[in-house]
């Protein structure tokens, strides 16, 4: 008898409850342990899945491939799908001892699409007396009804012993012959290009390699540098790709990150060259900490309320008047909307999957605000540019960002400000908007404060002879578009339209309900 370990976006051995209770059953009752990956075609077709989802997931199923081998086990890949791959599993196993036990797989907070996938799949292994059980490995409580039982809950997982890999993993020599000569396809076999840029590698061994290097030399930058897209490549974790696609688990990150800061205040204790080197990490490691409660708070949302995913999570803003023409979207994703930071921004998540949060955020505001753009119309283009996409914390945050949450101050990130805040040498621009290489940072300033003119900020006045050289008759820099937009004015109104429901009687009821039942409650000890 065969136990199933359905793999889904959970691509290690260490501290996955699914695989561990496999091996025990297997060890128990007899039978082999059977790693599953299927490429689904309703997941690769999805409208939020990009060419950088799928070079993720090939390096880490390939790298899983090699860590199963290690253990004397082998990945069976399959095509088609679930539960109707699992059926022709079990009809090519009739009348044999290797029919399935069982079906083990981790909880998954995803789209409709997965939710529906997973939906089928209970119905069918019910209908097959097949027990079919799904483990958490996070910090997110399915059925969760009380919001003020989170933390206590969250608390009590995140504590819990982390299991390690298996050192071994139950498969019989045949087994592993059939599932070794089915092969992990190319992405092109699969319809997707190769991502241009370098992406950050994701597998089980890079996230313990990211996270020792963040917890022992990078972190310490990690407060200073997380807002600048630059410095945030090399200070901040970088683990978020692994988080997202199951690498490694929150709970494994807290453990190590405890683990460090003892050992921090254990040594600090001591008055030593050794004490001295250690001066100044507490605080960046416990603002990433904070950071790391968050995770699963934002993915909560998406699990207690899934129709986030098509509509705000405070209905008074259901009806905004976005009113972006496709032509708008075409420049916001091109990177061509003349405004230096959103452009850059655009084009290194489109490269390289990656750009600080602080970018991003900015990102959705302008979109939203600026342009106008319905931030459902958001929701699949910038996840399909984004490595690390994970549902619940990409649609709470494009909900977030774009105000219509309706319980979080209503932030506009003006790109301006941001470019001379975070990148005034134009450094990040400049790399990855190439009509801008050789543009002075001085020209590329001013033609950014062109395209907001906002007296609030004082950003007015920053034009210099230098700059108005390299400006054309059309307000644009060579080969780089003037502004789209007068940021200021578009602001404005849409500004105004959500303040106005904001503070109508209607908004602040819905405010209410929304805080009640999604709400942190970390303020209170309770989030």
């Amino acid at each position: 008898m065969r136990t199933v370990w359905w793999i889904k976006r959970d691509f290690r051995l260490a501290d996955n409850a699914a695989l561990t209770e496999a091996c025990r059953r297997v060890r128990r009752d007899g039978g082999e342990v059977l790693p599953v990956y299927a490429f689904e075609p309703s997941l690769l077709q999805a409208p939020e899945t990009g060419a950088l989802h799928v070079h993720v997931i090939l390096t880490a199923l390939q790298a899983l491939r090699e860590a199963l081998r290690g253990r004397g086990a082998e990945l069976l890949v399959l095509h088609g799908e679930v539960p109707a791959v699992f059926e022709k599993l079990l009809k090519n196993q009739a009348g044999d001892d290797k029919a399935i036990a069982a079906i083990l797989a981790e909880e998954e907070t995803g789209t409709r699409v997965t939710f529906q996938r997973d939906t089928q799949m209970r119905r069918w292994a019910e209908g097959r007396g097949i027990p079919f059980r799904e483990f958490p490995h996070n910090g997110v409580i399915r059925g969760l009804t009380d919001r003020d039982q989170r933390m206590p809950l969250w608390r009590a997982r995140m504590k819990a012993p982390a299991e390690p890999a298996p050192t071994t993993i139950p498969m019989s020599a045949q087994t592993r012959r059939w599932c070794a000569a089915t092969a992990i396809p190319e992405a092109s076999d699969l319809g997707f290009p190769q991502p241009e840029g370098a992406v950050q590698r994701v597998d089980e061994q890079a996230s313990r390699i990211v996270l020792d290097s963040f917890l022992s030399i990078r972190g310490r930058e990690y407060s200073k540098g997380i807002s600048s897209p630059e410095p945030a490549r090399y200070s901040g974790s970088r683990l978020s790709p692994h988080l997202a696609w199951g690498t490694i688990t929150l709970r494994q990150v807290l453990h190590r990150l405890e683990e460090r800061v003892a050992q921090i205040r254990r040594v600090r204790e001591e008055s030593s060259e050794r004490a001295a080197a250690l001066r100044g990490w507490l605080g960046p490691l416990n603002a990433f900490r904070s950071r790391l409660y968050w995770h699963d708070h934002f993915c909560q949302r998406l699990e207690t309320e899934p129709d986030i995913e098509f509509r705000p999570l405070n209905r008074v803003y259901e009806d905004l008047p976005y009113d972006a023409g496709t032509d708008l979207e075409e420049c916001l994703w091109a990177g061509r909307t003349g405004f230096p930071m959103v452009d850059a921004t655009v084009r290194s998540l489109s490269t390289t999957g990656f750009c600080n949060f602080r970018m991003r955020a900015m990102l959705v505001s302008f979109a939203t605000y600026a342009l106008h753009i319905d931030w459902r119309r958001l929701r699949d283009p910038m996840a399909r540019i984004m490595a690390d996409y994970l549902p619940g914390i990409h649609l709470s945050q494009l909900q977030m960002q774009a105000s219509v949450v309706g319980i979080n101050t209503v932030r506009v990130y003006n790109p301006t400000k941001q470019l001379l805040d975070n990148d005034p040498s134009c450094r990040f621009v400049r790399r990855f908007v190439p009509e801008l290489r050789d543009v002075p940072p001085e020209a590329i300033i001013a033609h950014a404060v062109q395209g907001v003119d906002s007296p609030s900020h004082g950003l007015q006045g920053r034009a210099t002879d230098a700059a108005e050289a390299w400006t054309d008759d059309s307000g644009g820099l060579g080969d780089y578009p003037p502004p789209v937009v007068d940021f200021r004015s578009a602001v404005k109104t849409m500004r105004g339209e959500i303040y106005r429901r904001k503070r109508s009687a209607a908004g602040k009821q819905e405010a209410e309900r929304v805080l009640n039942k999604h709400g942190s409650r970390r303020r209170r000890g309770r989030s």
